[in-house]
């Protein structure tokens, strides 16, 4: 019960359960036309979540700061220069959905249609280059592992505790990259799916496609949330 009140205290935790909600109904509400109730209720959840973000600019500020300094770090070019496209699109993403969200509410007199298909477009961006990231990340676990086991066929059990412990850790490691590749790739095929007609498969996806995807995508951002909140508290109580 701790768990779930300190995950819903917190804003990522809360967005994250919004998330999974908003996508969870349209799943929920699929064709039957009964249960457009459902849709509108995933429509309102989405207009939460945008409202909500219209205040994470500094966070998001504090976050690319922490990358910039982060990434000063890295030997791979190639990585540095994703998680700037990255961090970049993101940013790009959160200034063209404030324009997009005061053409909604009539603030400023500019086609709202025009500025959230701009800001899908920066999701899509910032998508694909995080997939693109996190294939390196894992190139550079399978190589790390490769060199710690030293040959092929090694039984872990036989390696020194320290190494089996490195191991251990870049087991976790991997498998959260490739549920995060998992996450964006879902993401991926929304986003291209509410790009202008003519693109791929935009505007041929059922919402219980759409809802299925966001709702593997919100379950496992919903996970990581949760392993960062119980890492904390372990931390904390140490």
């Amino acid at each position: 019960m701790e768990e779930i009140v300190t995950l819903l205290e917190s804003y990522r935790g809360r967005d994250k359960v919004i998330r999974l909600c908003c996508y969870g109904a349209m799943l929920l509400a699929g064709k039957d036309e009964k249960k457009s109730s459902l849709l509108r209720v995933s429509a309102a959840l989405a207009d939460c979540r945008v409202v909500l973000r219209l205040f994470d600019d500094i966070p998001m500020l504090a976050y690319s700061l922490q990358h910039a300094s982060s990434a000063s770090k890295e030997d791979n070019w190639l990585l540095q220069k994703l998680g700037t496209v990255n961090n970049l699109a993101a940013h790009l993403y959160y200034i063209i959905e404030k324009v997009a969200w005061l053409a909604d509410t009539r603030v400023l007199s500019v086609h709202s249609s025009t500025w959230w298909t701009r800001a899908t477009y920066m999701w899509l961006f910032s998508l694909t280059a995080e997939i693109l990231q996190i294939s390196l990340k894992l190139k550079k676990l399978h190589e790390t592992r490769s060199f710690l086991l030293q040959q092929p066929n090694t039984r872990i059990s036989s390696l020194p505790v320290e190494t089996q412990i490195k191991l251990q850790r870049l087991s976790q490691t991997n498998t959260i990259q490739l549920l995060t590749i998992l996450q964006n790739v879902t993401d991926l095929m929304c986003a291209i799916h509410w790009l202008p007609p003519g693109i791929l498969w935009s505007g041929k996806l059922s919402h219980t496609t759409i809802g299925l995807l966001g709702t593997i995508s919100s379950s496992i951002r919903l996970y990581c949330v949760y392993l960062q909140s119980s890492k904390k508290s372990v931390k904390n109580s140490k």
